[in-house]
């Protein structure tokens, strides 16, 4: 997602991200992260996701692999804050699948840092969620979402 990468990049002098279009005006199938009817969309709770003041956020080139395929996903913690992290955790799973993992990785403030890549086998045909979340401090402060298929 765009989103996602401007915000790995901000050590490169990126300036800033917008989500510019809130509301429908008329019934349709938008980017809106608020319908016509005023009821929250799937964009809402991506979006929201994605701007986690700190967050994990997802590297992919694709969202389909075949049966079989090394499926490759890099996760970053990206952290818009003035604190720090010591000794946070970014863990992963694949929703339905024995898949999971866990990298180690103190986040410093305002800060982009690739914490490792997710690796798997894809299985059965179907659709899969990717799950990571941020934890520091006995407490989780976000989690996020990929959804991909097979």
């Amino acid at each position: 997602m765009a989103l996602e990468r401007v915000r790995r990049r901000k050590a490169e002098g990126t300036g800033g991200i917008f989500h510019f279009f809130a509301i429908d005006f008329w019934p349709a199938v938008t980017m809106a992260a608020i319908d016509f009817y005023r009821v929250p969309t799937k964009v809402a709770e991506t979006v929201g996701r994605s701007f986690a003041p700190v967050a994990a956020l997802f590297d992919y080139d694709r969202d389909e692999w075949k049966s079989g395929e090394q499926v490759q996903v890099g996760l970053w913690a990206v952290n818009d804050t003035y604190q720090r992290y010591p000794g946070a955790r970014l863990s992963w799973r694949i929703e339905n699948t024995p898949a999971r993992g866990e990298f180690a990785q103190s986040i410093v403030e305002d800060s982009s840092v690739k914490a490792g890549e997710v690796t798997w086998q894809a299985g059965a045909p179907g659709r899969y969620r990717l799950i990571a979340a941020v934890s520091a401090g006995g407490r989780q402060l976000s989690e996020n979402v990929f959804e991909f298929v097979v």
